[in-house]
């Protein structure tokens, strides 16, 4: 099974408009993928997702943390190195490291442009999707 880190602005996104990221969230529902996450992703998606502008229901907000948690597997690296940009992406590419992860699923520019870490690929959630439709052919 692949195993992936999904970053938290693929979760935003799919609590804000139907699309890619929110298909993303659906093959996660039905185990498509296995979810490898690091606690701050839980924080994160909390704090974005209370910001009253964006109109996110706290339900929604709700479930979809309840979804991470219980279909995902939290890791903790015990080592972060300093290889992004924004440094707050950097225990995305720890989680994939310690965990073997295939792929780190983001929106995120400064992360897509890195393109791989280590044996990890870092794609967009369309090219997930692909991966996820060629590996149910198979």
């Amino acid at each position: 099974m692949l195993k992936a880190i999904i970053d938290a602005n693929v979760f935003i996104s799919a609590l804000l408009n139907p699309g890619k990221a929110r298909l993303v969230v659906e093959h996660l529902k039905t185990d498509s993928f296995q979810l490898i996450f690091p606690a701050q992703l839980l924080l994160e998606i909390r704090r974005v997702a209370t910001n009253p502008k964006l109109g996110i229901s706290e339900n929604d907000t709700a479930d979809l943390l309840r979804l991470i948690s219980t279909k995902g597997s939290l890791v903790e690296p015990e080592e972060i190195q300093t290889i992004c940009r924004d440094r707050s992406d950097d225990v995305y590419l720890a989680c994939a490291s310690v965990a073997n992860c295939d792929f780190v699923v983001t929106g995120d520019n400064d992360l897509l442009s890195i393109g791989s870490y280590q044996s990890t690929s870092i794609i967009s959630p369309s090219d997930f999707l692909t991966v996820i439709g060629s590996q149910k052919d198979k």
